[in-house]
Parts: C-alpha cells; sequence; structure tokens
C-alpha cells in the first residue's frame, strides 16, 4: 500500500494512546483524518500542515494539549470540518481560523480555551452558513453537532445548530455535489 495516495484514515473509537506520531505528515493526499475518541497525548503534530488537501479533522475526545496551533488558519486551507472538542487545550482561539475559506463546521466545544475570540467567531455575518460549537463562558453561541459512520464505510454526517433560538440542520455536508 502507498501510505502517501490515502485519502480517508478512520481510526476514531479505538483505544489509542501515546502522541500522534509525526509521520502522518507523508499522507499527503489524505482528505480525511479521524483520531477522535481516542486517548492520545501531546499537541497537534506539526507535521499535518503538510496534508493541505484536508477536509476532516477529527481530532475530537482525544486528549491533546498545548496550543491550537494558527497554521491550521494558515495551511489547511480545504478544510470543511474541524473537531477539536474536549481536549485539553491552553490559550485562546487563533485568529488565523478566521481565514478558512470553506469551513463549515468549527467545534471546539469543552476544550478549555481562554481570552478573547477571533472577530469571525459566532459572527452570522462572516461565518454565514458555518457552524460553531464555542460554548464558553466568553461565548455567546453554541452548537450540538453530530457526526456517524455507517457499517458500509461511507461517511455520513449532520450538524444542528442553535442559533438565537433557531435550530438549523444540515446533512450530508461532505457531498461532492454541493
Amino acid at each position: 500500500m502507498h501510505w502517501s495516495s490515502l485519502q480517508i484514515l478512520n481510526l476514531a473509537n479505538n483505544r489509542f494512546f501515546g502522541r500522534i506520531p509525526n509521520f502522518v505528515g507523508i499522507l499527503s493526499w489524505i482528505e480525511t483524518f479521524d483520531l477522535q475518541n481516542n486517548s492520545f497525548s501531546g499537541e497537534i503534530p506539526s507535521s499535518l500542515k503538510n496534508c493541505s488537501g484536508l477536509q476532516f479533522l477529527g481530532l475530537s475526545n482525544t486528549s491533546l494539549s498545548g496550543i491550537i496551533p494558527n497554521w491550521i488558519g494558515e495551511s489547511l486551507i480545504s478544510l470543511n470540518f474541524l473537531h477539536l472538542k474536549s481536549n485539553h487545550f491552553v490559550g485562546g482561539i487563533p485568529w488565523e481560523l478566521c481565514q478558512l475559506p470553506n469551513i463549515l463546521l468549527l467545534d471546539l466545544f469543552d476544550s478549555n480555551l481562554s481570552g478573547h475570540r477571533p472577530w469571525c467567531i459566532c459572527n452570522p455575518t462572516t461565518l454565514a452558513r458555518k457552524a460553531i460549537s464555542a460554548k464558553h463562558h466568553f461565548f455567546n453561541c453554541s452548537l450540538v453537532s453530530n457526526g456517524y459512520y455507517d457499517y458500509e464505510g461511507s461517511y455520513v454526517d449532520e450538524a444542528s445548530f442553535i442559533w438565537r433560538g433557531k435550530e438549523y440542520h444540515y446533512e450530508n455536508l461532505t457531498s461532492k455535489d454541493h
């Protein structure tokens, strides 16, 4: 198998632990990288910035720590879905996340973040149809998101969020037909 041509790597919901290996940066064609619901430690590996075609990055519930790196907003410009909820990050949300032109879901819920939020977070004019999850004491928006996998191997996704009392629901967000 040629790992460099791998497009989808779903290792979610396992019992993996330790650091995410730096060699993930060789996955230059990767579009979906899902490690959610594992027990990793350490920071988000900087080698991921080499995965410029990444559309889905799932790192929720992985016990990661450190800062949310600003290179995510600078290098991963194809990202549609960034799941970082329920981790042990420090510091604030980097303003570079506002530069992600295709982001549809940014989930930062319960990630121990503090400080000021960038101007684009929870701004309906700037983010238009983008679903934001940032339920912290200094934010005024929240999102309940749900992504699940069927047993045939295809990815099915949906997102629901409430903005000023109105609920929005999106399905099949990764469809190539959009």
